[in-house]
């Protein structure tokens, strides 16, 4: 029996050795489904004017009317903000904006990243970027990524 009961430790030893394993792939694969990233970009020498007129132009492939959303959020920070296709640009439009939305299917559509763009409208340089990724786990609402992002942009500003 004693040589039994040595053959077992072995085995009791490569068996612990596979749960803790099992328990650290586990718990690394779920921080990686809870992955949230926010940042922003302005380039040297630009400040946003919050008073200029700015022009989120609408996207044909935006299904979920993301344009709507982002100028209401806009609106909300006390922007003057308008919307439409690029054709319907005012002159007076001090600042285009751009905007990609990416969707994932995970039991449900949600927003995996988003991303907005500022440019020039004369020469379309860019001039500022912000974007918001969020993972399945840590997913939100819509509107709070494009809140996300412009705290991001606007905080990069100053």
């Amino acid at each position: 029996m004693h040589n039994n009961k040595n053959s077992l430790e072995p085995m009791t030893i490569a068996r612990a050795l596979r749960v803790r394993l099992a328990i650290v792939l586990l718990l690394t694969a779920g921080l990686a489904a809870c992955y949230s990233n926010q940042g922003a970009y302005v380039a040297p020498n630009v400040d946003l004017d919050h008073d200029a007129l700015y022009f989120v132009v609408y996207s044909k492939r935006d299904e979920r009317s993301l344009h709507e959303q982002i100028a209401e959020r806009m609106r909300k920070r006390g922007f003057n903000v308008v919307t439409g296709f690029e054709s319907q640009m005012p002159a007076s439009a001090k600042y285009l904006v751009e905007y990609a939305g990416q969707w994932q299917w995970d039991m449900r559509w949600y927003l995996l990243a988003l991303e907005i763009r500022l440019y020039r409208p004369d020469n379309r340089e860019l001039i500022a970027s912000a974007h918001s990724t969020r993972s399945s786990l840590a997913a939100k609402d819509p509107a709070d990524m494009i809140d996300e992002a412009l705290d991001q942009l606007f905080a990069a500003d100053t």
